[in-house]
């Protein structure tokens, strides 16, 4: 949530110059004060508007965060219910099996859960796609040079590893 700085005026610019400008010499001192009663009373009613918009801010993010928390809850059951079924297959296996990758096959049982998590921009919070959404974040770094310098074999490695 971005920080936000709004500004209060002074209370007797609130309140009509009118309660005291024409008040008789003995209630001058009375009529300012209730001027200045007012103006304060103005301050609060702004400072409880700031702070419902506020209240508004935080309860929405943080009902996103509870949505992200239930998903990611559900996804961590799903994966506790399937801990058995792997760690059983796990344990079938002799050290050799376990040292060559290929042998591994392991039965998928599907989630109990149906709802997916995906980080997009959309499913960021506001302050965070703000932030990122900012002139201020600088763009990813180029690699060309990096990749220039590797060896058509370890680009071969590299791109069957991120396809994979």
């Amino acid at each position: 949530m971005p920080i936000t700085q709004r500004r209060i005026r002074a209370p007797l610019s609130y309140a009509d110059q009118k309660l005291y400008a024409e008040s008789p010499p003995e209630s001058v001192l009375s009529d300012v004060h209730f001027a200045s009663m007012v103006g304060v009373l103005n301050q609060m009613e702004e400072l409880s508007t700031f702070a419902s918009s506020i209240f508004k801010s935080l309860n929405s993010e943080t009902e996103e965060l509870r949505k992200r928390m239930a998903v990611a809850g559900e996804r961590t059951a799903a994966l506790v219910h399937q801990l058995p079924l792997v760690d059983a297959q796990v344990s079938s296996l002799s050290v050799d099996q376990l040292l060559s990758f290929d042998s591994v096959t392991v039965a998928h049982a599907d989630p109990p859960c149906t709802a997916k998590f995906r980080l997009t921009a959309e499913t960021l919070p506001p302050s965070l796609r703000a932030h990122l959404d900012s002139s201020e974040v600088s763009p990813p770094p180029d690699f060309s040079a990096v990749e220039s310098a590797l060896s058509p074999e370890q680009r071969e490695q590299l791109a069957s590893g991120l396809s994979a």
